[in-house]
C-alpha cells in the first residue's frame, strides 16, 4: 500500500511562498518514483499569503487599492472581498510589510503602518460590516498609530500640536481625538489574526523581540520602549482598557494593541484559525506523513508558529512528520526531540541568518534524499 503524504509548509520568508515549497518538496519526493501519494495543502499563520488562502477560501475576489508604502511611497496593494458576506480580508503586509523595502531602506522610527490603515478605509467604505485583518510580516514599529491615522484618529502633543503619525511621535502623544465623522466604524466586527503571541510591552513585547529585526540600534530601542509605555498609558486612558500584556497585542509593531483599542477587535491565533478553516484536521486522516516547514525555525517557532501548529496537530494524529527548514537554531537531533520524525536543515553552513539563501534545487534534492524512508515506513 503506498505511502499517503501531506505537505503542508508554511512560505519561506523572503523567498519562496507556501505553494512554491510545497510543490518543490513535492517534486523532490516524486523524483525516487516510489510508490507514494502526495497532496497539498498551503498555510499561513496570519502573515503573508493568509488575505488570498482565506479569500479563495470563502469564495471572493481581490481588489486592488492604492496606499502608501511604510515609507509613505504609492504602492499597489490589495484586500480580499466577500460580497455575500460584506466581509473583507486584510493582510498588513500587503501595505506595511518588510517584505516591501530594501533591507537598506529598514527604518523603524520612520516605517509606518499607515498604508494598512488605507485598506481599512477603503473596505469600509465599499461597504464591509467584518474585517478580518492578518497581522504578521511587518516593517512598522509604530503601535499602529499609522494605521490609526489613516482611519481617522488625531494625536496631539502637549502644546495641542498634531504630531505625524510614526513611531518618532509615541513618546510625545499626550491627547487623542478622532477626525473624520464621515466614518463610522462602530458596527464593524474586526477579527485579528496574529502570527505571534507576544504582548505589547516587557521582555517579550513587539519592541525588545521584533525591533531588532527590522534594523533598531540600541538607542532606538530605548526611543521605542519609552514611546511604546507613554503611548499605552494614553490610550488605556482614553480606552480604559488595559491591554499592554495581552497575548497577540504586540503582534506586527503593535498592530494587535492598536486594533484592540481602536477597534474593539478580537484577536486569535492566525495558525490555528486557518487550520481550523481549511479543516485541516480532516485532511490529517486521510495520510500516512505531513511534511511541515518554514523559512527558519528558532525559539519564536515554537511559541507557536505554523511549523509547530501542524506538528501538534499531526501527532494528536498519530502522523508521522518530516519538517524542512532552510536554517535552524536547532541541530537535526532536537529537532527531532521537539517531535518530528524526520528533520531536514536544507543551509547547516548559514543557520545563523535569518533568511537562509536556498534555492528551489536545494529543496527538491534534500526532500529527494530522504523520500526512500517516507515510503519504507
Amino acid at each position: 500500500m503506498s505511502s499517503r503524504i501531506l505537505i503542508a509548509p508554511d512560505k519561506f520568508k523572503g523567498t519562496y511562498s507556501s505553494l512554491e515549497v510545497a510543490e518543490a518538496i513535492q517534486r523532490g519526493i516524486l523524483k525516487q518514483e516510489i510508490d507514494v501519494h502526495t497532496s497539498i495543502r498551503t498555510l499561513a499563520d496570519g502573515g503573508e499569503g493568509s488575505a488570498r488562502i482565506l479569500t479563495e477560501l470563502y469564495g471572493g475576489v481581490m481588489l486592488e487599492q492604492q496606499v502608501m508604502d511604510p515609507l509613505g511611497r504609492p504602492i499597489m496593494s490589495s484586500f480580499g472581498w466577500i460580497e455575500e458576506e460584506a466581509l473583507a480580508v486584510i493582510e498588513m503586509a500587503a501595505a506595511s510589510g518588510l517584505s516591501l523595502l530594501k533591507p537598506d531602506e529598514y527604518d523603524c522610527l520612520k516605517a509606518s503602518s499607515y498604508g494598512t490603515g488605507e485598506l481599512l478605509r477603503a473596505a469600509l467604505l465599499k461597504g464591509a460590516t467584518q474585517i478580518i485583518l492578518c497581522l504578521g510580516g511587518s516593517a512598522s514599529s509604530d503601535a499602529g498609530i499609522g494605521m490609526a491615522a489613516a482611519c481617522g484618529y488625531a494625536f496631539w502633543d502637549e502644546h495641542n500640536i498634531l504630531l505625524p503619525p510614526t513611531a518618532a511621535s509615541l513618546a510625545k502623544i499626550r491627547r487623542i481625538s478622532y477626525e473624520d465623522w464621515a466614518l463610522d466604524w462602530s458596527q464593524l466586527k474586526t477579527l485579528v489574526l496574529c502570527d505571534v503571541d507576544n504582548q505589547l510591552l516587557g521582555e517579550r513585547g513587539a519592541v525588545n523581540v521584533f525591533a531588532p529585526q527590522k534594523g533598531a540600534s540600541a538607542v532606538e530601542l530605548r526611543m521605542l520602549n519609552e514611546g511604546f509605555e507613554n503611548f499605552s498609558k494614553v490610550c488605556n486612558r482614553m480606552t480604559n482598557k488595559n491591554i499592554e500584556l495581552i497575548a497577540g497585542s504586540g503582534a506586527a509593531g503593535g498592530l494587535g494593541a492598536a486594533s484592540l483599542w481602536f477597534f474593539d477587535a478580537e484577536i486569535r491565533s492566525g495558525a490555528e484559525f486557518i487550520l481550523d478553516s481549511l479543516s485541516f484536521d480532516r485532511k490529517l486522516k486521510d495520510c500516512d506523513w505531513v511534511v511541515t516547514g518554514e523559512g527558519k525555525i528558532d525559539e519564536q517557532t515554537l511559541e507557536g508558529k505554523l511549523a509547530i501548529r501542524v506538528l501538534e496537530r499531526a501527532k494528536e494524529a498519530g502522523k508521522q512528520t518530516l519538517g524542512v527548514f532552510a536554517s535552524s537554531d536547532f541541530n537535526e537531533q532536537e529537532l527531532r526531540n521537539i517531535g518530528f520524525d524526520l528533520a531536514l536543515i536544507l543551509d547547516k553552513e548559514n543557520a545563523h541568518l535569518r533568511q537562509a539563501k536556498v534555492s528551489i534545487w536545494d529543496i527538491e534534492n534534500k526532500v529527494s534524499g530522504v523520500a526512500n524512508l517516507i515510503a519504507q515506513s
